[in-house]
């Protein structure tokens, strides 16, 4: 009798697993981004930095930044992860607040790289696009952080 009902139990619960009558809808939570507005190339882009304030990077590792479509920014520093809020309007770009691991760097060039990127990034107000290059600038318009597209 005790396996009687545990068979009828298994076949109850397969029952209820089976497919809808109606259709289900899409989720309303995922994010859209229409591609017609200034700043939506932006969303879903991947690239990787070039430049912080001027110069060249140090070390041989690729500095990677991601705009994700949920409007949040992620990338390594070469030490660190970090990510935060990107906010874009149009040509108006702010990041942050940008929380990143705390690992030392081994080298104190690299970590001092890594602070001057995050102090850069947080300065960003603003945005150009001119091919395969991103240029993130300051509120005088100076470029703070360049990047080049990844492949």
């Amino acid at each position: 009798m005790r396996r009687t009902l545990t068979i009828f139990a298994l076949f109850a619960a397969l029952a209820g697993c089976g497919s809808a009558s109606t259709p289900t809808a899409m989720p309303t939570n995922v994010p859209t981004v229409d591609v017609s507005q200034p700043g939506a190339g932006l969303a879903g882009s991947k690239w990787n930095v070039l430049q912080i304030n001027g110069q060249a990077l140090k070390g041989q590792q690729a500095l990677p930044l991601s705009f994700e479509m949920d409007g949040r920014a992620s990338g390594h520093s070469g030490c660190n992860g970090y990510g935060g809020d990107a906010r874009i309007n149009g040509d108006r770009l702010t990041l942050g607040p940008l929380m990143s691991t705390k690992m030392a760097c081994a080298d104190p060039e690299l970590q001092q790289q890594e602070t001057t990127l995050f102090e850069a990034l947080e300065k960003v107000t603003s945005y150009t696009m001119a091919g395969d290059k991103l240029s993130l600038l300051d509120d005088s318009g100076t470029v703070v952080v360049e990047l080049v597209k990844q492949a």
